[in-house]
């Protein structure tokens, strides 16, 4: 009986560590997938921006269409975005920003796609888009690969841009 007993309780310990020992390690990584994508990190330049109330699609996205864009002829750089995502809003002044570089110009054309509107959905179906916002270079030849929104907030944009290509 006695046996019993302290076998019981060293179980627990052992639970308890082990419980403890998973909650820190989830909450290590997770912390860690965070400053990763520059969620959590306050020194990730998407958290210094203030949040700003603005409509992308009124704002900036004009007469930046994915159909104007492919007639360029150029290699695209395509913002997937929704008015309402705080993300986007956050971005859109720097990729706007970067799209307004003379390097820019020369090289790229610009498309904003809001994921909201039901003329796009074909578009965002092709493209597979489940979060927002989400940046293509597409090549001319249609050759399309997905980038990591945080490059809009480097002075070398264009740059790693081209280097992509």
């Amino acid at each position: 009986m006695e046996n019993e007993k302290q076998e019981k309780k060293c179980c627990t310990k052992v639970w308890l560590v082990i419980t403890f020992i998973l909650a820190l390690f989830a909450a290590t990584l997770s912390t860690y997938m965070g400053l990763k994508i520059g969620v959590f990190d306050p020194r990730s330049p998407i958290n210094q921006q203030p949040l700003v109330n603005i409509s992308i699609s009124k704002k900036f996205a004009k007469k930046l269409t994915y159909a104007k864009a492919q007639e360029t002829g150029k290699p695209m750089v395509v913002l997937f975005y929704a008015d309402w995502c705080k993300f986007c809003k956050m971005l859109a002044p720097d990729f706007n920003k970067v799209t307004k570089k003379k390097a820019f110009k020369e090289n790229f054309a610009a498309a904003y796609v809001n994921c909201d509107v039901p003329e796009n959905q074909d578009l965002v179906k092709e493209y597979d888009i489940h979060a927002f916002p989400t940046v293509y270079i597409v090549r001319p030849d249609g050759n399309k690969k997905q980038i990591d929104v945080q490059l809009f907030h480097e002075k070398e944009a264009v740059d790693i841009l081209k280097s992509l290509l």
